[in-house]
């Protein structure tokens, strides 16, 4: 018995991934219909993660007790990633343009806060401070134009588990 246990704690230990530490993603996105959809599926695509608690993601639409500004401060201050969700009403939010985004890119420069776009619908990103930042889904193409869109999130979700925890 003795030997049994040896041999299953050796196998064990030989075949367990390292325990992943949890990370903390804010959801930045212009709070319309398309986008907030898109948010949606990609929280669902992301529950696994959430359910064995090594993600906790948050973005506005989320319950939250007092004031949307103080908690996008602190929800930011604390996170490990920012996950801006790109598309022509992104550009347009005042919140996001004047307050968070700037935030965020503090953050990544103060402390290296992980900045990682998502490219959900067609826009002109290729100038602004988002460009130099890697995007996803990989290669460039909007989610709203990939046949499958499981196949886009599953892009997104697998290059997301390597940009947070590499």
């Amino acid at each position: 018995l003795t030997q049994l246990e040896r041999h299953y704690a050796e196998t064990l230990s030989e075949t367990s991934p390292a325990p992943v530490s949890m990370r903390r993603v804010v959801v930045l996105f212009g709070r319309n219909e398309p986008d907030t959809r898109f948010v949606q599926s990609l929280c669902t695509h992301l529950s696994s993660w959430v359910k064995r608690g090594v993600l906790d993601i948050w973005h506005a639409e989320m319950p939250m007790a007092g004031n949307l500004d103080d908690e996008m401060r602190r929800r930011l201050a604390d996170a490990d990633a920012v996950l801006p969700v790109l598309s022509a009403d992104f550009w347009v939010d005042e919140k996001i343009n004047a307050n968070w985004l700037p935030e965020a890119l503090r953050l990544h420069r103060d402390r290296g806060t992980r900045i990682v776009p998502l490219l959900h619908r067609a826009c002109d990103f290729d100038e602004t401070e988002l460009a130099p930042f890697p995007l996803l889904p990989a290669g460039g193409k909007p989610l709203r134009n990939w046949p499958d869109e499981d196949e886009a999130f599953s892009n997104i979700v697998n290059n997301l588990k390597r940009l947070l925890y590499d």
